[in-house]
């Protein structure tokens, strides 16, 4: 989905979820990624909260940081990004995306990406893969190294 009211501030990522054969369709959408503080504060909740409300919780967490999907429903209508319409997706769906806003595991690429994108992504995954870290910490040491100069 895309609109013309919205500007990238460069914090803003945009991500694609693949389609999985028989599981489930493609999903695009931009978020705002989740900081290491966020992340820890996430997992103190899991050992609080029973699976069920620890599910809500983490939907409401991503309804916040989703800026834009192409989520449809059976009809072909836009779904609106909500901690609702998060906890009726596809299993898989839920726990990837989750693990893209988390930072915990990359977004697939998409083929409609500008070359450079689609580098910086390869170039991220492959320093998080030999730094034995997350992509997301890997992203917020980059994004620290680059404020730090301006």
């Amino acid at each position: 989905m895309s609109r013309a009211d919205y500007f990238h501030d460069g914090y803003t990522q945009r991500a694609l979820i693949a389609a999985v054969p028989r599981l489930h369709g493609t999903l695009r959408f931009s978020y705002r990624p989740a900081l290491i503080e966020e992340r820890s504060q996430l997992y103190d909740v899991a050992g609080q909260l029973n699976a069920h409300l620890f599910d809500c919780h983490v939907a409401r967490f991503l309804a916040q940081k989703i800026v834009d999907w192409d989520l449809v429903d059976a009809q072909g209508q836009p779904v609106p990004a909500s901690a609702e319409a998060l906890l009726r997706m596809q299993p898989e769906l839920f726990i990837k995306l989750n693990q893209i806003v988390l930072g915990v595991a990359a977004s697939d690429i998409d083929p409609t990406w500008p070359a450079e994108t689609r580098d910086r992504l390869v170039d991220e995954q492959a320093a998080a893969a030999l730094a034995g870290r997350t992509i997301g910490e890997i992203r917020e040491e980059n994004d620290e190294k680059n404020s730090s100069w301006g």
